[in-house]
């Protein structure tokens, strides 16, 4: 019998009222409630002597960022921030944490209003560098547009500190020079360079110019260039432009010896607040001209979406592939790293354009780009390594490859992880639209290819939760009579859909008595448990995932790229930016002939030899790829690396 109120649709009711009781007291940082001292007050026992002190909620949120649980340390800032009884140094370092969080969970916005309230609370907070690194990153995560709009609201705002004022100058500047225009950027920053009050704030503006410079295209910098002259050469702005001009030159073989020189020279001519400048890292994105001539070194080639509302995720993948070519051109090998913006209108003709050395492409992004050079005969020119989960039958190993996580790998990977734990009974319970249909599909084709005795199927209506919990009895065949427990055939249930309505799922799962359900989740799990939303712990004891980057647990590439993105400015790496560093590593070593194609391709492919920053990829004979997934698991806040061991523990004690 179907009851009249779902479990779902109680937790909802509950969740809040539970949640007004308890968050006051913890955000105020009072001790936790203790239910045996409500049901016995009168006793007049203390705590054992050995009780640990209660960890403030700030203190959680401290720990969960510098644990790398954004998510987390996200959640308990922002309703620290949010509790207006919160003391003015404690609301100085919430907002601190939300501002850092939130920036790596990719939420501009909230990190934005985080940075606010930490300089609201601490005046001074946003001439520091942690403060302005955090403002441009979360800048450069909005629309272009917004971004600069929200500069230049700063930048004339004279009620705001010198400091924030003059990073947004900058920023604004830099962004100009990027749409081909000088404006009156540069006397503008040569004005905000003069009214520093002091040095540290004259090394603050160097630094930040710097730091911009060294992200911007070579367009944006040469644009900047032709405005210096034996005059004004030797002072701000003119000056970081020179020398970051420089310090790009010393990436390239040809031309190292005589930029560091050039560098020696500038360094006695030029006196700067902060001489560091000098001997930083060189420019982490170099994005080389596309020409018709010869190429000074191996190029590694990037299609990619820059400017449009992929830029972000184009970006990443081009600071990754800078990365290694820096680290490759440091070891002795010349590499050119050539990006192509496929939104420009021009993006064929200049792929066209490029010299016949150039037989490796890392891209397109995005399907409808494979399709136009698909329709334009370019597949065949050179070798493709597209960032796409999958092809059009028949051409991948044939005309193209993928250099990307698929579907099928996901499923692979949740089936060794099953056959590990003796499981060959599965249900998939999916939603009744493309997606959940293709890959309860696939998981059930594949689950019978690898030896399932059984695998049942069932839909639900998307968007209409009310009946989700019919479908799960339909799927369970059992009511809410526990004599019923045992009565599923299967021991693992797919479930192919975005965690959000995992709440309302997988509760009903356990209110027809079947908790020993292993529950197999895919990568959209991971989109939103990036987003740290409230996890019921009860419930995900035996849930696992699939993803393609562990950043708890980072490779030796993996941390060889996290610094090279951090010192770059360019924030923690992360898929994007490890799928950027391997390709360039990779396409560097490949040595094919232009239009050779399958028969140079695959073996070049299924021989390859790489220490991989993201989880291994690897090539069959035929060029068909396939990616050997990390599995994960959600957890408070979260999502944490599965720890096997303790899983198998925990299902064997389920099911004994």
């Amino acid at each position: 019998m179907i009851p009249k109120r779902p479990p779902a649709a109680l937790q909802a009711a509950i969740r809040p009222l539970v949640l007004s009781l308890l968050l006051p007291a913890l955000l105020a940082g009072c001790q936790p409630l203790q239910l045996g001292g409500l049901l016995d007050s009168g006793s007049g026992k203390k705590p054992p002597a050995t009780a640990q002190a209660p960890v403030s909620p700030l203190e959680q949120a401290r720990r969960a960022l510098a644990g790398s649980n954004y998510g987390q340390a996200e959640f308990l800032a922002q309703r620290i921030t949010d509790n207006p009884q919160t003391p003015q140094a404690d609301m100085a370092e919430a907002g601190r944490v939300l501002a850092a969080a939130a920036a790596r969970n990719k939420h501009p916005n909230l990190a934005l209003s985080g940075l606010d309230k930490w300089s609201l609370a601490a005046p001074g907070a946003d001439g520091g560098k942690e403060w302005q690194d955090l403002w441009c990153d979360a800048l450069s995560q909005l629309s272009p547009r917004e971004a600069r709009t929200r500069a230049d609201a700063v930048y004339r705002d004279t009620s705001r500190s010198f400091a924030v004022r003059g990073v947004a100058g900058i920023y604004l500047a830099v962004r100009q020079w990027e749409d081909g225009s000088l404006g009156e950027s540069l006397p503008a920053l040569e004005g905000l360079y003069s009214a520093a009050p002091d040095k540290n704030s004259k090394a603050l503006l160097e630094g930040r110019l710097a730091t911009q410079l060294s992200q911007s295209t070579p367009e944006a910098l040469a644009l900047a260039a032709a405005a210096v002259t034996p005059e004004n050469r030797a002072s701000f702005p003119y000056n970081l432009i020179l020398i970051d001009g420089a310090r790009r030159r010393t990436l390239n073989a040809d031309t190292r010896e005589a930029a560091l020189a050039e560098l020696e020279a500038l360094r006695k001519e030029i006196r700067l607040a902060d001489p560091s400048l000098f001997s930083g890292p060189p420019a982490a994105v170099t994005y080389a001209p596309v020409t018709s001539g010869p190429i000074s070194g191996r190029p590694v080639v990037l299609v990619l979406p820059l400017s449009g509302k992929y830029g972000n995720i184009a970006d990443k993948i081009a600071a990754g592939a800078a990365v290694a070519c820096a680290e490759m051109s440091s070891a002795g090998t010349a590499v050119s790293l050539i990006t192509i913006d496929s939104d420009r209108p021009d993006w064929t003709a200049r792929l066209e354009g490029l010299p016949a050395e150039a037989s490796v492409v890392g891209g397109p992004l995005r399907r409808e780009d494979y399709a136009t050079l698909k329709a334009r005969g370019q597949l065949g020119r050179r070798a493709f390594l597209t960032f796409l989960p999958s092809l059009d039958p028949g051409d991948e190993g044939r005309v193209a490859w993928r250099f990307f996580p698929g579907p099928d790998d996901q499923v692979d990977a949740l089936l060794r992880f099953c056959s590990g734990l003796g499981i060959d009974g599965f249900a998939a319970l999916y939603p009744d639209e493309d997606y959940g249909r293709r890959m309860a599909g696939l998981f059930e084709q594949k689950a019978y290819a690898a030896g399932a005795k059984s695998v049942h199927k069932t839909a639900y209506t998307p968007g209409q939760p009310t009946g989700w919990l019919r479908a799960v009895g339909n799927l369970l065949a059992a009511n809410k009579n526990p004599a019923h427990a045992g009565g599923a055939t299967f021991r693992a249930i797919f479930l192919p859909d975005t965690w959000k309505n995992m709440d309302v799922l997988v509760p009903n799962i356990f209110y027809y008595n079947e908790t020993r359900q292993v529950l197999l989740g895919t990568t959209l799990w991971e989109q939103d448990l990036a987003r740290a939303p409230f996890v019921s712990p009860q419930y995900y004891s035996l849930a696992v995932f699939p993803g393609s980057w562990n950043a708890v647990r980072l490779s030796p590439a993996g941390e060889r790229l996290q610094a090279g993105m951090l010192s770059s400015g360019k924030g923690p790496a992360d898929f994007w930016s490890g799928l950027g560093y391997d390709f360039a590593r990779l396409a560097a070593g490949m040595n094919v002939a232009p239009g050779s194609g399958p028969a140079s391709v695959n073996p070049a492919l299924r021989s390859a030899s790489l220490d991989w920053s993201m989880a291994p990829l690897h090539w069959d004979a035929a060029g068909k790829a396939g990616q050997d997934m990390f599995l994960f698991t959600p957890t408070e806040g979260g999502f944490a690396p599965l720890d096997e061991a303790a899983f198998r523990r925990n299902f064997a004690a389920a099911w004994k």
